[in-house]
């Protein structure tokens, strides 16, 4: 069970290993409220900033076959090119 009440969206990952979830973004106290989370533990494994609509937030992760995730960085959100992406793979989210 998630105890985070502020939760709007989720998505499973494929093999159901990760939950997804995202909360509306607060420009008046900014936080990191997209998270990876293990859904056996409940444990925040990865959290980033996800300024646009909470709905789309899970749809920026996306899961590989071989289990590495690829995340799509919004230009909103001061990256290097717009819609760059980022790949984690071997289970490392950092």
């Amino acid at each position: 069970m998630l105890a985070n009440s502020d939760y709007t969206h989720f998505e499973y990952s494929p093999d159901d290993k990760y939950i997804i979830a995202v909360s509306k973004y607060n420009l008046q106290q900014p936080n990191k409220n997209l998270h990876l989370i293990l859904a056996a533990t409940g444990q925040i494994l990865a959290e980033w900033e996800w300024r646009k609509t909470p709905k789309e937030g899970p749809k920026s992760l996306k899961f590989m076959a071989d289990g590495s995730l690829v995340r799509l960085v919004p230009m909103s959100q001061n990256a290097k090119e717009p819609n760059s992406i980022e790949v984690y793979t071997g289970g490392d989210f950092s």
